[in-house]
């Protein structure tokens, strides 16, 4: 192999390695969007309903879901405040599609001072571009009131 054919052949093996590295800077940067932008969408939803925008947190439920959440919603916090709400844990699926959303939140009924606790897990999957809440419960603790408002997030 002569000088000019070792100095080609290097050239390519650094193009390839560049070329590597930079699909793999694209790989990480993805999965670090995608987080993120998990974290934005549960953030926005959870501060939705903490202050009482129903339609915005409308936008992060199926399309097809969205007007009877809107109204399951309205009712909800016609008879309730939210006094508090706090983003517990986020855990994303190995494929980065589906993620599971432990919420706690503090609340009341506009008719009783005492305050309650409860917590709510929530399924989330991104869906083309973008996050869609698509299933949630609450977490029920054995010393949890049975009357708290399961319906609220």
């Amino acid at each position: 192999m002569n000088r000019l054919q070792r100095s080609r052949a290097m050239l390519l093996v650094a193009g390839a390695l560049t070329v590597w590295a930079l699909v793999a800077m694209a790989a990480c940067s993805g999965l670090r969007n995608r987080r993120a932008t998990l974290k934005d969408a549960v953030h926005t939803y959870v501060d939705a309903i903490r202050w009482g925008h129903v339609e915005r947190a409308a936008t992060y439920v199926p399309a097809d879901k969205r007007v009877a959440f809107v109204e399951r919603k309205r009712i909800a916090l016609s008879r309730m405040r939210v006094h508090e709400v706090e983003l517990r844990s986020v855990e994303l699926s190995h494929e980065d599609s589906r993620a599971r959303v432990v919420v706690g939140l503090v609340w009341s009924t506009h008719d009783a001072p005492v305050t309650h606790q409860e917590a709510v897990e929530q399924r989330w999957q991104f869906r083309e571009t973008e996050w869609l809440l698509v299933d949630q419960r609450p977490i029920v603790a054995d010393e949890a009131p049975p009357s708290a408002p399961a319906d609220l997030f």
